[in-house]
């Protein structure tokens, strides 16, 4: 049994969903089903996209991070999980001001250690020749997940399958990833671009494997029916189209699961939340939850 809701459990149960599951669907044995995993699997990033723009706003501790970060020539590159920042200091923890790249002086030589701006996915401070060690705070933003079939494996190493895993170093370091073939379940020490993860356990070629998400677990279940409700909008020939009472009863899980965390009973949630998961839809309504004096929206 799995110890995570990981993303080939995840994608079980939204083929359950759209009445499309089987065994050699899921395992890319079979390619003749209306829905392909690789459709589904973008609506599975979709979904759990949309609960983490929501989450963001209502439990952003839930996303905080801390790193350090060695410059070099002066740039800081960002951990590939990093969503927004917080705040940069020095080895010293005196903070590090963020300028607009427009603000950076003329001349490199005249900038500062303690100002930084940022272009893609890297810190520039604005002085140059800086080698030093800064500390980045700044909240999560979940990586995308997938389920595969491993190309490779040996004693503390496994090659994520070509179709799904991203050719990006570092992407996955720190992810949990389950072997269901195998039956055991490991934290990735390290990736490469290659595909090649760095694990503890032994793995082989062939072996189905399923990265579990970084969002809350509590919030987990949440992906598989709105990945669903994504595929039946996106897909160009769906066997039924989901209507507004279908997000409505989507939203009204999250509202529910949000009882499992102490918030505080002032904290409110109006129509604007709801912003990133409307599904094409307007409207909404006030919906009781436990712990809150006042009824809450639930936007559609």
């Amino acid at each position: 049994m799995d110890t995570y809701l990981n993303t080939y459990q995840i994608l079980r149960d939204v083929r359950e969903m759209l009445g499309e599951y089987d065994e050699d669907l899921m395992q890319g044995r079979d390619a003749s089903g209306a829905y392909s995993n690789v459709f589904l699997t973008r609506r599975i990033n979709e979904a759990q996209a949309l609960l983490y723009a929501f989450l963001m706003k209502v439990i952003p501790d839930e996303f905080y991070a801390e790193t350090t970060i060695t410059a070099s020539a002066s740039e800081l590159a960002l951990p590939w999980n990093f969503g927004r920042i917080i705040q940069l200091r020095d080895s010293n923890g005196t903070v590090v001001t963020p300028v607009k790249p427009r603000q950076r002086p003329a001349q490199a030589a005249s900038g500062s250690d303690l100002q930084y701006y940022r272009k893609g996915r890297s810190l520039y401070l604005t002085r140059s020749g800086i080698s030093s060690t800064y500390t980045l705070y700044y909240r999560l933003a979940p990586r995308e997940i997938h389920a595969g079939r491993a190309s490779a494996g040996a004693a503390t190493s496994i090659t994520l399958d070509a179709d799904y895993a991203p050719t990006v170093a570092d992407y996955y370091n720190g992810m949990t990833l389950e072997n269901l073939t195998q039956d055991w379940t490991d934290e990735i020490d390290d990736y490469t671009a290659a595909r090649v993860a760095t694990i503890s356990e032994t793995a082989a070629a062939n072996d189905i494997y399923g990265i579990v998400p970084e969002i809350p677990d509590p919030f987990h279940y949440l992906i598989a029916p709105r990945a669903a409700l994504e595929a039946k909008m996106k897909h160009s020939n769906p066997k039924e189209r989901p209507g507004a009472s279908d997000f409505t009863s989507w939203q009204q899980k999250v509202v529910e699961t949000l009882s499992s965390f102490n918030i505080a009973e002032d904290t409110m949630y109006p129509e604007h939340l709801w912003s990133d998961v409307c599904g094409g839809f307007s409207g909404g309504v006030w919906v009781s939850m436990p712990g809150h004096d006042s009824p809450i929206w639930d936007g559609f």
